[in-house]
C-alpha cells in the first residue's frame, strides 16, 4: 500500500518518528499489536485492512477521509435495460 509516492510503511514510521513516539505508544493507541505495527512499518503486510489503516492514521494525529472506487470488470457491466428486464 502506497499514500502518494511513498509506502504506507515508510509514512507511519515517519509520522511516528516526528512525534517522538515509541511502536509500543502509538500501537496501543491505535488498538493494534505492536508486532503488527512494526510488520506495518517494515513493509511485511503489503495490503492492510482498511480498519487498520484508519486506526493507525488516526493515532497519529493525520486526518483520514477516504472514498472507495469500484471498477467492474467488463463481463460484469450491465445497460441499465439488462437490468430493469
Amino acid at each position: 500500500m502506497r499514500l502518494g509516492d511513498a509506502p504506507f510503511g515508510e509514512v507511519i514510521r515517519q509520522l511516528r518518528t516526528n512525534l517522538g513516539l515509541s511502536i509500543s505508544v502509538v500501537a496501543k493507541k491505535a488498538g493494534v499489536d505492536v508486532n503488527a505495527w512494526r510488520r506495518l512499518e517494515n513493509g511485511e503486510i503489503l495490503d492492510p485492512h482498511l480498519s487498520t489503516v484508519v486506526k493507525v492514521l488516526k493515532s497519529l494525529g493525520a486526518a483520514v477521509e477516504y472514498s472507495v472506487t469500484v471498477e467492474l470488470p467488463e463481463q460484469l457491466k450491465t445497460d441499465d435495460a439488462d437490468i430493469h428486464s
